[in-house]
């Protein structure tokens, strides 16, 4: 009767679990689901997925990555960010300051790693550096601070530069502190700086010609998300012969003559540590946000050569790269 009653009691459980909803399927045994919010495409992610498969994470193995890209379309994080978090991952990487935004929106419970963050005490993301308070910690670029860095270096290249155009995101968080280290720095070193805020290609069409009119000497753009606004604006300052300095080395290539930001491919390796250590059981709470500790400044010498500059030499000498 024993017997019996264990078969019985397997069967009536049968339905019971063919009838469990199940909107994903769980990973398997061993195997660690990991989501990943992007606002626009990046070659560092590469580097994360290599630190990962250092520590031991094999994709298709023990690792699934939920990966999502919004190209640029932060109208589309939130939405992505619901369908990270309905598949139940462990652990969510947040790329930048919306990405970040969009996850601590979606979730208040899974673990939030974010990576490459202006400033998350500004933006309310963390109350201090040293211990989170809430589900997400990480590593922030300090690109709030790094404004009159930027400016400085700028105004050096430049020589006997008197004003600057500073084009920024209005709608980005992070927009705001580099805006008030721009106004606290530019009188100090003999600076006017003026801003032009566009957020679509439309605004950039409609506001160049009236930065053209002022006569700046140079184009500072504030970090944050319009990389592909400043790639569609650079032709248009080369026709002008305007030099620029875009925020990262990636937007050099299409024109840009300069840029001084944080490793971001360091920061994502650094990112894949705190992923494990929360897959591993660590609490977020336990884990501080983590400043930069590398920065990098890269001059495109072509374009230079283009407009005719001759950058001074304890400019160049601080250079990490040269594009040649």
């Amino acid at each position: 009767m024993t017997a019996w009653r264990r078969i019985l009691a397997v069967l009536a459980a049968l339905p019971l679990a063919a009838a469990a909803p199940c909107a994903f399927a769980q990973p398997a045994p061993g195997k660690h689901r990991v989501g990943v919010l992007i606002p626009a495409t990046t070659p560092d992610l590469a580097e994360f997925r290599k630190a990962l498969q250092e520590l031991g994470y094999e994709k298709g193995g023990n690792l699934e990555l939920d990966v999502r890209i919004a190209g640029d379309r932060l109208d589309k994080l939130s939405t992505m960010a619901a369908e990270i978090v309905r598949a139940s991952p462990e652990v969510i990487l947040a790329v930048n300051t919306p990405g970040t935004k969009a996850a601590m929106a979606a979730t208040r419970t899974i673990p939030i790693v974010m990576v490459a963050v202006g400033d998350p005490v500004a933006t309310g993301f963390v109350t201090s550096l040293a211990r989170p308070d809430k589900n997400v910690t990480g590593f922030t670029n300090m690109c709030g601070e790094l404004a009159s860095k930027r400016l400085s270096l700028f105004k050096t290249a430049l020589g006997e530069a008197k004003r600057v155009a500073v084009m920024l995101n209005s709608a980005d968080p992070i927009t705001g502190p580099q805006v008030r280290d721009i106004e606290h720095t530019a009188p100090t070193l003999g600076i006017e700086a003026r801003l032009f805020p566009v957020r679509s290609r439309a605004e950039v069409d409609s506001v160049f010609p009236a930065l053209i009119k002022w006569h700046p000497d140079g184009i500072l753009w504030l970090c944050g998300q319009q990389r592909a606004l400043t790639r569609y604006m650079l032709p248009l300052a080369a026709q002008h012969r305007l030099p620029v300095m875009p925020y990262q080395a990636l937007e050099l290539p299409a024109g840009g003559l300069m840029a001084y930001s944080t490793d971001n491919a360091d920061l994502f390796r650094q990112s894949a540590l705190y992923v494990d250590k929360i897959l591993k059981g660590a609490k977020v709470g336990e884990l501080p946000v983590e400043q930069p500790t590398k920065f990098e400044l890269v001059i495109n010498m072509k374009v230079a050569a283009a407009l005719g500059l001759a950058l001074p030499q304890d400019v160049l000498v601080q250079a990490d790269t040269l594009i040649r």
